[in-house]
């Protein structure tokens, strides 16, 4: 287990990843199956869109704060 503020590290190298917000669980499963525009919106209150990388790995990018 390791902690990480970076979003797309942990998206890159974990099986598992559990979001918190606001000191709860927000989500947890597959990076694939929980990043999202959403949550990115909810967690962190920006724009974002996830792009699925050639190793099939998501890759966040983000536009702008809401």
């Amino acid at each position: 287990m390791v902690v990480l503020h970076d979003n797309n590290l942990a998206a890159r190298y974990a099986d598992q990843l559990a979001v918190l917000r606001q000191s709860r669980l927000f989500a947890n499963g597959a990076p694939q199956a929980i990043l999202s525009p959403r949550l990115f919106a909810e967690v962190y209150g920006v724009q974002a869109w996830i792009e699925r990388c050639s190793r099939d790995t998501v890759q966040a990018m983000v536009n702008h704060a809401l």
